[in-house]
This record gives C-alpha cells, structure tokens and sequence, in this order.
C-alpha cells in the first residue's frame, strides 16, 4: 500500500473468494469484517493492469481465499485451536471438513473475546462460516457457502495530551459501544468446457449492520451522573444498514494464434448496493449496549451504488521470453442520495437536495515480462485507475451549500517496473 491513503481500506477491492465483503465497494468502501487467518488458506494480492479484471482501486485486489476441504481425504476432519493471552483474551476456534467422492465441505465457528488493554475496551466476536462444494460428471461445479460475524466492542473514548503521559490505560467513557453484524451468501458456479476453456459465475450479496451508541461530548467534557437528575445524559445512536447484490461471470480460453498459444480472459459485472443511513438519535441514559431512542432520526439518508462492466485481458506469448499483456474494461457507475439530515425548529424535515451521478468510461492498461532465463525476468506495467465519489461527496446541508456539479472521481494510474526472480538459491 505504500504510496496510498493509508484511511481504512479505501484504495483497496478487499474480497473473500472472489467476491465483494466491503459496505460498498464504490461509496463507501469500509472492510468491516475480515476473515478469521484459521481459515484462510492464502491471500492474493493483484496491482497493475492484471487489477482491471476486479476494479477500479489504486490498490487493487485483496482477496482473501478461505479453506473449502478439498485439501482433506477423509470425510470427516475436526480441528480445534484454543489460544489464552494477556488482559483476558480467549479466543476459540473450531472446525469440521473433509471430502467424500464428488463433495466436499469445511465448515467452521470462531468465538473470541479480551478486556483489552485500555480501561472500558473490552470485545467479542462471534464467526461462523460453511461452504460445500459438489462436481457433477459433466465438469461442472458449484459451491454454495455462507459467512455470518458479529463484533461487538466498548469503545473507551479519546484522552488529552495531558492525560497520556500519566496513564495511557485510562479511560473517561464507560457508555460507548459498538457492534457489527455481517452476512455473506454466495452461490458460485464452475464449468470446465475443455482443457482450454473455463467458465466462472458468482452471486453474491453483503448484508450489514453497522451500529454505535455512547456519549460523543468533547473527551473534556465528562460523561458523568447529573446530580439533578440523578442519571447520565442521554446517547447518540447512530445505525447503518448495507444490504448489496451483485453477480460476475467471467470466460477463459487458451488459444493458438501462429506458432504459440496465447490466453484471453473476458467477463461482465452487475452490481447494486444501498445503505441506509439513520444518525444523532436521541439514544438511553444507560449504560448498556442499547440502540432505542426516543422520537425520530434527525438524519435519515439512503444511498444508493449501481455498477455495470465489461473487461477483457489477454496473454500474447510472442516468443519464449517476451510475453505482453492489454487489458480494458468499460465502466458504468451510478450513485445517488436522499433522505433527510434534521428538523427546523419549526418540526419541518430538512430535505437533501436529491443528488444522482452517473457515469461510464473506459481504463486501459497493459503489462509486459521478459523471461532472461527461467528463474530471473523483468516485468512492467501501466494502468489506468480511479476512485469513485464518495457517499460523504454528496451531502451538502439544504440552503447552504450545493454540491459541485463538476465533481468528478479521483482520476490516476498506476506504473510499475522490476526485476524478480531467483538466482541459484542464494537470493530471491
């Protein structure tokens, strides 16, 4: 990521098996759930022009590949990992897996919770995820799998300057919290045409919930019991919801173009997403994690992301050391907002402007390698990328402000050039 915002996941398209886990791959693309390393078998990290096939990031793909018991030759498999560490961490792993004739299935629940090291920053998750995946006779494939997680953890709130040197572990809020729920479903189909020829297709969907309750004074003022009324003040909720859908396909085939074989990889993308925003509810004077408020959401906003695409990338072998690689993909992009962001004094809603911005274009980029010898070759690229508006981007308070209408995505690209490779077995 060197050379990125390091904010959170934004110049990345982090996936899990192949397909989106992010609140919104283009609006907002917070990676709110990972999965659990028990059971990733490996991650795949794809930059450059090779990035097109998956999406616009600088950063390109992360792509978390979990384990799906095909590595197993018995039918049934059990493994169980218990870790304790310092400030109460406890976490428990447990999973079953194996493989009986055209089946096979991994399974696994993930339970882990500690006090943390700071004061009011204790947590626990709860992660289940199953897979199983059956070959028909005819070459063809599909896996159905499912991941649910839930997060729940104390938030223990900022300290001054001041108060850092004298004990960093110390906490003034004792009433925040958040939590997190996360479901994955995904049907994936394979389809083995030939030996030359390969079909994939992916269904996926995200389901969220992102959802935070406490006291968001300034750290100097003090969340304490008011001696008037003899309780805390009360909290601020604030809920998201994501629900997303999308499906991906895409074709493989190797070829015979002169002398040499040569590779083309094409596919097409469909993809709608919406969050659903509701903040500054007036929450409980508890101090429990409890999202009930009295009266309406002031802010109460939905945002909505479609995408369309169409990608093509090929492999031109033109000799035994040089191999080239074009890639482009058409783009369309769609995103928009409404709802509502408070009330006048009057009791009136104050209305966003309804804003909408759609958009297609087309990236190119190509990658080129040159073999010295087996084990050493240099390698380039260049590629053109983006990152899309931002949901944040299209809010502006109703009477004041207007959002620009030559507001545009960050437009760049990306170049890279190395030599890799291994010489004898004294340096890689």
């Amino acid at each position: 990521s060197r050379g990125l915002s390091p904010n959170r996941s934004w110049e990345f398209n982090v996936r899990q098996n192949g397909y989106d886990i992010a609140a919104d791959p283009f609006g907002y693309p917070e990676a709110y759930y990972n999965p659990q390393l028990q059971a990733v078998q490996r991650i795949e990290i794809v930059r450059g022009q090779g990035a097109l096939q998956y999406g616009p990031q600088f950063g390109g793909l992360v792509n978390y590949i979990l384990r799906n018991g095909n590595e197993f030759n018995k039918p049934l498999v059990f493994e169980t990992q218990q870790t304790i560490g310092s400030y109460g961490l406890f976490n428990s792993y447990h999973a079953i897996g194996g493989k009986k004739g055209n089946t096979h299935y991994y399974s696994f629940f993930d339970h882990r919770r500690a006090n943390g090291w700071r004061e009011n920053s204790n947590y626990y998750t709860n992660s289940g995820f199953a897979t199983i995946t059956h070959q028909f006779k005819n070459n063809i494939s599909l896996t159905f799998e499912l991941m649910h997680s839930h997060i729940r953890s104390k938030q223990p709130g900022g300290l001054t300057d001041q108060q850092i040197p004298t004990n960093a572990q110390q906490s003034e809020r004792g009433r925040n919290w958040f939590d997190i729920t996360w479901t994955t479903p995904a049907l994936i189909l394979n389809y083995e045409i030939n030996k030359q020829t390969r079909w994939n297709t992916k269904l996926f969907g995200t389901i969220g919930n992102r959802n935070s309750v406490g006291f968001m004074q300034s750290i100097l003022v003090k969340d304490v019991i008011n001696p008037s009324t003899n309780s805390y003040a009360n909290r601020v909720v604030n809920l998201d919801q994501y629900r997303n859908y999308g499906l991906e396909s895409r074709f493989i085939t190797t070829y015979q173009l002169g002398k040499k074989e040569h590779t083309i990889s094409l596919g097409v993308r469909a993809y709608s997403g919406q969050t659903n925003r509701q903040a500054d509810g007036k929450g409980s004077t508890g101090i429990d994690y409890d999202i009930r408020i009295e009266g309406q959401y002031p802010t109460d906003v939905s945002f909505d992301s479609k995408n369309a695409a169409v990608f093509v990338e090929n492999i031109f072998r033109l000799n035994n050391k040089f191999i080239v690689i074009p890639g482009v993909r058409m783009e369309y992009l769609e995103g928009a907002v409404a709802g509502r962001t408070g009330f006048y004094n009057t009791g009136i809603s104050t209305q966003l402007q309804n804003i909408s911005r759609s958009r297609n274009f087309v990236m190119a980029g190509i990658g080129a390698e040159y073999h010295i010898h087996e084990s050493t070759e240099i390698y380039a690229n260049i590629t053109q990328a983006y990152r899309p508006i931002q949901f944040a981007n299209l809010q502006a308070p109703p009477g004041t402000d207007i959002i620009d209408p030559n507001l545009k995505d960050a437009r760049g690209y990306n170049f890279d050039i190395g030599f890799r490779g291994k010489l004898k077995d004294i340096v890689k």
